[in-house]
């Protein structure tokens, strides 16, 4: 599938009511009471306590055991596989750099076309060069390219743009899993991200490049997550509800760039960082919204083992680099009637370690006896690249289908504006599992809840939830 809806796409659409003031007015002519906060894995506010979020604050709100994975049809359980031990394999990087597709991989996903310069995507290694010791020279170096010559092209006319490609791609998925008690819970995250850009040449803007006999280049960028954390749950008066928690994660990174003339050339990098996450959520203050916030914090280590990418095959054999640290803040509301609900929740960073990042959500949800319905914006800034990740999905019990949209914008400047380069879209699906006294079983019941006020901080969940929102067998 080239592009998702070219002409009238329904994520525009939605994009538009979501934006506009009617929404939010709807919302307070229809439905006059009983308010709360829709979830989405990726969202950070939210009131069901059945669910994992992006927040380690959830895990002090799961009832007994939850199990959550999420991936995409179109890209099987590779990284699953492979993601506790060494990433993706050397065989499934060569399908993805070529292109080419592998059992149950549908036709719908596609790279993005556009024009897209080395390291610019979702895992956007921030270097601290050194003079030429770059990651490019790295690569040009590795084919026995020299110094001289490398330089001669980057200082031409237009020859600050060393790679570009044509195509880009990128590959999610996720386990987690957590166990909550009476005051507290702990839990565990996994996860591999992985994308790829193809069909780069040096210098594409360079009239005649001295020495470019180096030919296609391919890159690949790889994160695998794995994270341990712990939360916990209490009440506090009129605010109602209270979640705390606190994640440490350890970051595995792989940096690698393959060259289409000759076997074994390229750079491949290895790194790993480590990083803090904290957060706290209040899903129900005053039983009129949710509020929420959550940070998530790379320590600097500038002469330890950490944030350093190490190469092999080229001249350059370590550059350091940055995550990005920051802050969300999120508010959410969710009407509900005997029939179901509508909400919204918007969510933005700020604090950041990077000027020039940004991130920001919007989702809106239906709720109805058997069915939600969600739709959310995901959008990821950095200086020179934007990410809209668009996704509509529907919940069942165990079971949530989505559609997922990316669209690439650039700027070649910071001076001028994001221009869109291209989409791609493709389905992924959450399988969502709770297990404990009851054995396994799907979702809660979905009767209207009727939150309680809490009068001390010793009142323990289950008591809590019991009133709330009883559970039939």
């Amino acid at each position: 599938m080239h592009y998702f809806l070219q002409k009238k796409p329904i994520f525009d659409g939605i994009s538009k009511i979501l934006r506009s003031g009617i929404f939010q007015v709807l919302i307070i002519l229809l439905f006059p009471s009983g308010l709360s906060a829709i979830s989405l894995v990726e969202l950070t506010s939210n009131t069901d306590h059945t669910r994992l979020t992006a927040n380690p604050a959830s895990i002090g709100g799961i009832e007994e055991g939850i199990v959550q994975s999420q991936t995409s049809p179109c890209r099987p359980f590779i990284s699953l596989e492979n993601g506790l031990t060494g990433g993706f394999s050397d065989q499934e990087k060569e399908w993805r750099l070529d292109g080419r597709r592998r059992l149950l991989e549908f036709g719908s996903c596609v790279p993005v076309s556009g024009a897209f310069e080395s390291n610019q995507g979702r895992i956007n290694f921030d270097y601290k060069v050194d003079g030429d010791n770059d990651v490019e020279y790295g690569v040009w170096s590795s084919a026995g390219q020299s110094l001289a010559n490398y330089q001669s092209n980057k200082n031409s006319d237009n020859g600050q743009t060393l790679i570009r490609y044509a195509k880009q791609d990128f590959i999610t998925d996720s386990f987690q899993t957590a166990y909550g008690w009476d005051h507290f819970g702990i839990g565990l995250k996994f996860q591999s991200n992985a994308e790829w850009q193809l069909g780069g040449y040096f210098f594409p803007e360079v009239a005649v490049p001295v020495g470019n006999s180096i030919g296609e280049i391919s890159e690949w960028r790889e994160e695998n997550i794995v994270g341990l954390g712990i939360g916990a749950f209490f009440g506090l008066g009129l605010l109602g509800p209270v979640q705390i928690g606190y994640r440490a994660n350890k970051h595995y990174y792989q940096h690698e760039y393959h060259l289409s003339e000759s076997a074994g050339t390229g750079i491949k990098g290895e790194g790993v960082s480590t990083s803090f996450e904290s957060g706290i959520l209040l899903p129900k203050i005053f039983n009129i919204f949710s509020l929420a916030a959550s940070s998530i914090y790379f320590p600097p280590r500038p002469d330890g083992p950490e944030n350093k990418m190490n190469f092999k095959g080229g001249s350059v054999s370590s550059i350091s680099f940055d995550p990005n640290s920051y802050t969300v803040i999120g508010i959410g509301m969710d009407l509900n009637s005997a029939w179901g609900g509508i909400g919204f929740n918007l969510e933005d960073s700020l604090g950041t370690s990077n000027e020039d990042f940004s991130k920001s959500i919007r989702a809106v949800s239906l709720s109805v006896p058997i069915i939600d319905l969600h739709y959310g914006e995901k959008t990821t800034s950095y200086a020179a690249i934007k990410i809209k990740e668009s996704t509509i999905e529907a919940s069942i019990p165990y079971v949530q289908i989505g559609y997922k949209q990316y669209e690439i914008f650039l700027r070649r400047s910071l001076g001028e504006d994001f221009q869109s380069y291209g989409k791609a879209a493709y389905p992924t699906i959450t399988l969502t599992a709770y297990f404990g006294s009851r054995g396994m079983f799907e979702q809660p019941s979905r009767e209207p809840k009727n939150p309680q006020i809490f009068p001390n901080r010793s009142a323990s969940r289950s008591s809590l939830e019991a009133l709330a929102n009883p559970i039939t067998n």
